[in-house]
């Protein structure tokens, strides 16, 4: 298996992992006053956004000098 492979699946884990999360912080905030949803959602996107951008960065450059 190459390193694109396995970044690729630890990628789909992470997925999974934001996906579960992101559920569960809905439920948590559905409660909430709706002027700390506007407050916390663009934060947990712009965190999410840069747990990517981050994931890739590595994953690109692990694989590139790897191979």
């Amino acid at each position: 298996m190459s390193a694109e492979d396995k970044y690729a699946i630890a990628l789909a884990v992470l997925s999974i992992a934001i996906w579960g999360g992101g559920t569960i912080l809905a439920r948590w905030l559905s409660r909430s006053n709706p002027r700390i949803i506007r407050v916390v959602w663009p934060v947990v996107a712009v965190a999410t956004l840069m747990l990517y951008a981050g994931f890739v960065l590595i994953a690109r450059v692990s694989a590139h000098n790897a191979g």
